[in-house]
């Protein structure tokens, strides 16, 4: 069963002293095309208790199809833990239907270490030691210095985020910050316009400094219905199952009304040989039966056919005037107006453009 959320987060591991606490983040994102009401629960592993562990906020959320929530969990360690480690991990369930549609987070090990105690009091007076620290760093001082002044590397620089990183695949803007010595780090967001994999921001910005080695968010665009996704301001047409051309909600609309009043809009008249071609063309699994034979070909094309009992006499479905076929595709014969079946060919001809990404 796939699972309705996908939980990521930023490491598998954090520490912390007893008697301190430390904050796990999480991303968690709808992954279905419906919205989920979620419950997000904390999940004490090992030998830790469920008590350490708090969600950060509400700990039921609405997840709209394809939206993240980031999501923060603190685990606070009683001072008299003794030093070990244990795991948690956040799980997210529906609301709704909690037993069937769950998924559960990744573990994160949580290292407990050792309290500070008490320092001891010197055996020696205070100024002894300090001499004896300060000629220790001397002598380590000079070695180091002998060891690496002709091989020692350039200090690390702080980088500049590219500017130009925006609009580039992924890929591109990774070995860009790799080579400027920073950490990219991939997330994704849903986009209504361009193509996917394509970096719509980066955190911190273009133009901003990042110090060498730290971490840079790269959010790339991801299409919320894959390649069938629509522009802003179009949806699918749906006049047949599977039909994902997009066009204006109106459209839309026309189209389920034709499709509800086409019965009304069709009459039976004698079938013609060029009848016969075209049921045959529409219908490939038919193609053994001899040409002219409107009895044998009858139940492959029921839906259209109709052969009268008492005169053997075929008889074919066509569109009563004015109406016309609607041939949103090649099989398409809904009966809709002339207005209707020219729109909907610009419609046709149309969609590339209107996807949300239209590139070739």
């Amino acid at each position: 069963m796939a699972r309705p959320f996908d939980i990521t987060t930023t490491g598998d591991t954090a520490a912390t002293p007893a008697g301190g606490s430390v904050r796990l983040v999480f991303t968690v994102t709808n992954t279905t095309q419906r919205p989920l009401r979620g419950s997000l629960r904390a999940k004490a592993m090992d030998s830790a208790q469920a008590g350490w562990l708090a969600v950060v906020g509400d700990a039921e959320r609405d997840f709209p199809p394809g939206l993240a929530h980031q999501v923060e969990l603190t685990v606070a360690v009683p001072a008299a833990t003794a030093p070990g480690r244990f795991r948690v991990r956040l799980d997210a369930l529906s609301v709704a239907n909690p037993d069937d549609d769950f998924t559960e987070g990744p573990s994160v090990a949580v290292v407990v270490g050792t309290a500070p105690g008490p320092t001891p009091k010197p055996g020696l007076p205070w100024w002894v030691w300090l001499l004896l620290g300060l000629l220790l760093l001397a002598v380590i001082g000079v070695i180091a210095w002998l060891a690496l002044r002709d091989s020692a590397p350039p200090k690390p620089q702080a980088a500049v985020i590219p500017a130009d990183l925006v609009g580039k695949p992924y890929d591109e803007a990774r070995l860009a910050l790799e080579k400027l010595g920073l950490v990219p780090q991939r997330a994704t967001t849903n986009i209504t316009e361009g193509c996917p994999d394509k970096v719509v921001a980066t955190l911190p910005p273009a133009g901003a400094s990042a110090a060498a080695s730290s971490p840079v968010t790269v959010t790339v665009g991801a299409l919320a219905f894959g390649p069938a996704t629509c522009r802003q301001g179009f949806v699918w047409r749906e006049a047949y199952k599977g039909d994902t051309t997009c066009v204006t909600g109106g459209s839309r609309a026309q189209a389920q009304q034709d499709n509800a009043a086409h019965a009304s809009r069709v009459e039976l008249v004698p079938a013609t040989a060029k009848d016969f071609d075209d049921l045959q063309r529409e219908h490939p699994q038919s193609s053994a039966v001899a040409k002219g034979d409107f009895l044998r070909l009858a139940p492959f094309v029921a839906d259209r056919l109709v052969i009268r009992p008492d005169l053997q006499l075929p008889m074919v479905a066509r569109c009563r005037a004015p109406f016309t076929e609607r041939r949103a595709t090649a099989v398409d014969r809904i009966c809709v107006t002339v207005a209707t079946q020219i729109a909907t060919d610009a419609e046709n001809q149309q969609a590339a453009a209107r996807r949300a990404c239209n590139a070739p």
